[in-house]
């Protein structure tokens, strides 16, 4: 091979490494180019989809040995249940009423007014007073000869609660000076 045909042959290949780098500058750029496109268009779904979920607040449950909650949400009126709640429950920012509330040991509680609207918001927890400590409340009224003892089993929301086992009704003793004059159980209703 001669001299000239050695550097015509470095030509040849210079050329064509300069090509090859050509084209992998052209395939770098497209690659660039298409990364930031799948980052735009992922972090557009991203963004999609953090829009669709609902802002999340907190709720702050005051009240013991809640074993279920049901809470109705205004907006829709579905109802939301949570089984063991604990102090702070995470849900959908809104207006939420407490439809039933179901304590250890078999007390529960069911709620049909629309009055207790709670709203919860994304700055600061909304706080729910139900569940216990309970308080009994027993009301005399008189009747005639006849005294009518009424039996009430509250709440630190007001709320009042009722045994789901109705076979051992609360039991009442009346007594005059130390001696017992009375005794009876409440009846349900």
């Amino acid at each position: 091979m001669s001299a000239i045909e050695s550097i015509q042959a470095l030509i040849v290949k210079e050329r064509d490494l300069r090509k090859k780098k050509q084209i992998l500058r052209l395939a770098a750029v497209v690659f660039c180019a298409l990364c930031f496109r799948a980052n735009a268009v992922l972090g557009e779904d991203a963004r999609e989809e953090a829009a669709k979920k609902p802002a999340q607040g907190e709720l702050k449950l005051e009240g013991k040995y809640i074993k279920q909650l049901t809470l109705e949400r205004r907006e829709d009126r579905n109802r939301v249940d949570f089984d063991q709640p604990g102090e702070i429950i995470k849900i959908a920012v809104g207006k939420y009423l407490l439809r039933e509330v179901q304590l250890e040991g078999g007390y529960a509680c069911r709620i049909w007014s629309d009055a207790n609207w709670v709203e919860v918001g994304e700055d600061k927890p909304a706080v729910l007073n139900a569940g216990a400590p309970l308080k009994q409340i027993v009301k005399a009224a008189r009747q005639g000869r006849v005294l009518a003892l009424n039996y009430e089993l509250s709440g630190i929301g007001g709320e009042t609660y009722a045994r789901d086992d109705r076979s051992n009704p609360p039991t009442f003793t009346v007594y005059k000076g130390g001696k017992k004059i009375a005794s009876g159980t409440f009846e349900y209703g």
